[in-house]
């Protein structure tokens, strides 16, 4: 690698990770794994072969650069680390390097529930710092969202089915963007929005994960079935909950139009209608028995509106059932 890229490490090589793995290949990132996934990759000669169609005859192939977490304590620090792992995973993935992280290191992290997982961070810090640990390598913390539609053909071959955007921000992204960015040479893969603005987009789209994903998981549909005016009337009772919430985790300096719950209730049903036949990812993860984000989605929520002292009764109720059905169906 060129002494002037900066480095770029990966946790979580699933679909998200393995493509902006590709796409930012001009930076010869690293993936990072544990040590099984490690060997699995090596064998495969460390090959990402991405396509635009699953039946695609040719595939794009990126060979990465690999380092198994098991040898970490030896390799060189980590500069930006990618997080793209599921919410849940996320802190206990980054405190499996967090020895190797450079003084100021950017974190950037890519998930749904994206806010409760900075939240999550900041906290453990906190408590770390409370028990007299070092916590003397502050690190700049990043949020981004991406609208690209890609899943898993197999282990490490990305389907990239749909092309859109990366976005990021952070609170170290300041509204004019007159400091110096320190992600500006994730450019184009990401492309950069003062904290405000991105801040907007992530509660926006949380809104929408909020309503989607549980009702969706419940009742076992695709996100199209929620368009149904019943499923609408649950969804406006979702928003007219959530719209409270959101002034009170807005940073200081935002600037734009609160937005009601009829603007909420508009963007659930504009994603819902864009994405009818997606299978969203709790009624993936509920099928296939694994553990929902649903901690970092209508958990967020909650916990906003217990600190505020803020009624939340439909949220908690949703919250309820998305936990009986993960315990009905966990593997």
């Amino acid at each position: 690698m060129s002494p002037f890229l900066p480095s770029v490490h990966i946790l979580g090589a699933g679909a998200i990770g393995l493509l902006h793995a590709h796409q930012l290949s001009h930076l010869n990132p690293t993936l990072l794994f544990r040590p099984a996934a490690f060997q699995a990759f090596t064998q495969c000669g460390r090959a990402i072969k991405v396509r635009k169609a699953a039946r695609d005859a040719t595939a794009t192939t990126t060979i990465a650069r690999a380092e198994s977490l098991a040898n970490g304590h030896h390799l060189a620090p980590i500069t930006t680390l990618l997080v793209c792992t599921k919410a849940q995973d996320a802190l206990p993935a980054i405190q499996t390097v967090r020895a190797r992280l450079a003084p100021n290191a950017n974190v950037v992290l890519l998930q749904n529930g994206v806010l409760g997982v900075m939240d999550e961070l900041r906290a453990a810090d906190v408590k770390l710092a409370a028990r007299g640990g070092n916590v003397a390598r502050p690190l700049r913390v990043f949020a981004a969202s991406t609208t690209h539609g890609v899943w898993l053909s197999d282990r490490f071959s990305p389907v990239w089915a749909g092309q859109g955007e990366t976005l990021v921000g952070g609170p170290e992204i300041d509204d004019g963007l007159k400091s110096d960015n320190p992600l500006a040479f994730l450019a184009p893969v990401f492309h950069t929005l003062p904290w405000p603005h991105m801040h907007d987009k992530l509660v926006r789209k949380l809104v929408v994960n909020t309503c989607l994903n549980p009702l969706a998981a419940i009742f076992g549909v695709p996100n199209g079935a929620l368009l149904h005016p019943k499923a609408r009337d649950m969804i406006a009772k979702i928003c007219a909950e959530v719209a409270p919430l959101i002034p009170l985790v807005l940073p200081p300096s935002t600037a734009h139009p609160l937005p009601s719950p009829d603007d909420l209730i508009a963007d659930v049903m504009k994603v819902a209608a864009a994405t009818a036949t997606n299978t969203n990812s709790m009624l993936a993860d509920i099928q296939h028995g694994r553990t929902t984000e649903i901690d970092y989605i209508l958990g967020y929520w909650l916990r906003i509106a217990q600190e505020n002292g803020n009624r939340a009764d439909v949220l908690s109720f949703l919250y309820d059932m998305i936990k009986m059905k993960e315990s009905a169906t966990a593997r």
